[in-house]
């Protein structure tokens, strides 16, 4: 029979452990967690998002690599008017813009919950993009979409 001294210890040998692994994990993914520099030339931008003056509060940009680069397509969150987009490709890239605003009014016809009626806010001319010239980071790219 062992004693309580002894399960002590060997608990706390264990616990030990335990902490150690979790320590360690928990650095290992906190260093891991930056976002890696792409094989191919990228920048940095930043920036607001409007439409007619009025800041965009929700949304999504796409960045669309040059034809026939072998870059990946960077998505960047519009919150508040504002983005960062890390890894953009260099060159002449197509900006897709994506942003919609609840109505008020709800659809109760075409399924079983209702669902908010949304409109897209980006003016009809921009649905298909923006092109746009990337040589190096920009701070303060922004995108002010007029309706006319």
């Amino acid at each position: 029979m062992t004693s309580a001294n002894e399960y002590r210890r060997c608990r706390g040998r264990h616990v030990g452990r335990l902490l150690a692994t979790l320590s360690f994990t928990v650095l290992a993914v906190g260093c891991g967690g930056g976002t890696a520099k792409p094989s191919y030339p990228s920048a940095r931008l930043e920036g607001t998002v409007s439409v007619d003056g009025q800041a965009v509060p929700t949304g999504t940009l796409q960045f669309m690599p040059p034809q026939g680069m072998n870059a990946a397509i960077v998505e960047a969150q519009i919150k508040d008017g504002r983005y960062v987009a890390a890894n953009v490709p260099v060159g002449k890239v197509r900006v897709l813009f994506t942003a919609v605003r609840e109505t008020g009014r709800v659809d109760n016809k075409s399924t079983s919950q209702p669902v908010p009626e949304v409109v897209n806010m980006i003016p009809e001319r921009y649905r298909d993009g923006l092109d746009i010239e990337v040589t190096a980071d920009l701070a303060k790219k922004d995108f002010d979409l007029k309706s006319r």
